[in-house]
Order: structure tokens, then C-alpha cells, then sequence
């Protein structure tokens, strides 16, 4: 079943389809390549060499994107439901995100999105919290300025930190906080 970005089981979806479409390229490749020596009586100096070449392209694309996702997981879906129960309909979670700056590649397995508040988990420790912290806060606020951003090393923090913004009051979405949504996707890779 095909996963969209932010969905639950993303990243794992994600994994496993760059791994097959990488192999499906060096397989159209191989049969490019015999094929060619096939139909040119074994010789390899013909067209159909060089297409299988040029196969290596889009592999090795496909194998790229496979790396990046390769260290990073889905979260338990017992967190994902839980977090599903508390929020109800309130704000947009967002599951198994792998982000990229020109630094780094970071991981969050949840971030939860609201009126003038964005929340997130770290996935994978070993992270650099305070530079997660800072690229966000930095690149939501040029999109909407009146966001604040929070990113947390556990998910116990978090269950705590969202306890908190349930207490208080539901405010209507804003264009604000569109643009903070659009703007947090298109960093997921």
C-alpha cells in the first residue's frame, strides 16, 4: 500500500521501495545488455550497451534515496495511536519524517502542528537536538512568523508537552499556519 509523506509507516514504505526499484534498474539493465549481445550475434560494441549503461542513472538514484532513508525507522504504532487518542482532531500529525538541510539529514518520528505552535520528537538518538531545534524554528518562522517551534529528545516529553497545549484553549487555524505545514513537507525528503 503506498504511503504518502507524513503518513504512518512512511519510512519504511519509502525503504523498501527505493531498494526494489534499484534492483528493478540493474535488472532492465542486465536484460538491455544481453538483449543487445543477443541480437548483435555476441558483440557488446552496440546501442543497446550503452543503454544499459545509462540504466546506472536512474539506479543509482533510487539507491541514494535508499541510503538516506537505510538508518532511520517507522515509530511504534502504539505511540502513533496514542498520539491519534489524545489529539482527536486538533492540529496535524505528522509521522516519519526525514528532513534534510544542507548539513545534515535529521530525523523526527512525530511533529505535531497547531495554531502559532510547532511540537516534535527526535527518531533515531544521537542527534544534535539544539541544531533540529534551530534549522526549524529558523525556516518555519520565514514562513510564519508567529510560530514557535519545540523539538524533544523523548517521546515521554512530548506526551507531556502535548498534555499541556490540550489544556488550553482551541484556536481556529490561520493562513499562518498553512504556511507552516506546506513549508515543514516540503523539507521531507
Amino acid at each position: 500500500m503506498k504511503r504518502e509523506k507524513t503518513e504512518y509507516g512512511y519510512i519504511d514504505y519509502r525503504k523498501k521501495r527505493q531498494f526494489l526499484m534499484t534492483f528493478l534498474m540493474v535488472l532492465i539493465g542486465i536484460a538491455i545488455y544481453f538483449l543487445g549481445r543477443a541480437l548483435n550475434k555476441g558483440e557488446s560494441s552496440n546501442v543497446f550497451t550503452v543503454a544499459a549503461i545509462l540504466m546506472v542513472l536512474p539506479g543509482a538514484k533510487y539507491f541514494v534515496n535508499f541510503i538516506v532513508f537505510f538508518p532511520y525507522s517507522t515509530p511504534q504504532r502504539a505511540q502513533h495511536e496514542e498520539l491519534k487518542a489524545l489529539l482527536g482532531n486538533r492540529g496535524s500529525l505528522y509521522s516519519d519524517l526525514v528532513i534534510t538541510s544542507p548539513e545534515k539529514v535529521m530525523n523526527l518520528d512525530f511533529l505535531w502542528i497547531e495554531e502559532g505552535c510547532v511540537l516534535g520528537v527526535l527518531g533515531k538518538d544521537g542527534q544534535e537536538l539544539a541544531y533540529i531545534q534551530q534549522y526549524l524554528s529558523q525556516n518555519v518562522r520565514n514562513w510564519a512568523s508567529d510560530c514557535r517551534v519545540k523539538i524533544l529528545g523523548s517521546y515521554q516529553e512530548l506526551l507531556k508537552e502535548l498534555t499541556e497545549q490540550m489544556k488550553r484553549s482551541e484556536k481556529e487555524k490561520t493562513e499562518d499556519l498553512k504556511k507552516a505545514k506546506e513549508y515543514i513537507r516540503s523539507l521531507i525528503v
